[in-house]
């Protein structure tokens, strides 16, 4: 288990990117519309990359529609649990974080809400790998190694942008 680690955090960090090559239509499509119109979802989220439906990831992968079936399979059968426990886990955690900017809060009180939002926190981390990796479990080796590509350039990419934002920010002030 301990070698595929690194794969399985680049699955893990594939779910949820979102790629330069893939236009916001796209990703709108993909995602069921614009998120702004569904509730529970925040309108500057960025909408989950469905990498095994788009068309250009599925061919640089060579995933079959078989594979890209049962992965989606997967993920409409997880998504929903995984969005209620971020839901629940975002409400616990301002309610955690209004008692400690209060001050005024019994260090039990405190200590009960932090083993709450952290038993959320674990539960949706557990859920999210077992995911992952029950996608992993369908992708052939060389399949694999060309998603930890696809991560390194979506990584790669992200941080360039973050960088772009954070310079245009400064000539701004």
């Amino acid at each position: 288990m301990a070698r595929y680690l690194p794969l399985l955090l680049a699955l893990a960090l594939l779910a949820p990117a979102r790629p330069a090559a893939a236009s916001d239509c796209e990703l709108q499509q993909q995602r069921g519309g614009d998120s702004k119109d569904k509730p529970g979802t925040q309108a500057d989220e960025t909408p989950r990359w469905k990498w095994w439906k788009h068309a250009d990831s599925r061919r640089e992968l060579s995933l079959t529609d078989p594979q890209s079936k049962k992965i989606d399979e997967i993920w409409e059968g997880t998504a929903p649990k995984l969005r209620a426990t971020w839901q629940e886990l975002e409400k616990q955690q301002e309610i955690l974080d209004k008692l400690i900017k209060e001050n005024t809060a019994d260090v039990s009180v405190v200590s009960q809400q932090v083993e709450k939002v952290e038993k959320l926190r674990a539960e949706h981390t557990a859920m999210r790998t077992v995911m992952i990796y029950r996608m992993h479990l369908l992708l052939t080796p060389e399949q694999r190694v060309k998603v930890d590509a696809m991560r390194a350039k979506a990584d790669a990419d992200r941080k360039r942008q973050d960088e772009e934002r954070k310079r245009q920010g400064k000539d701004n002030r």
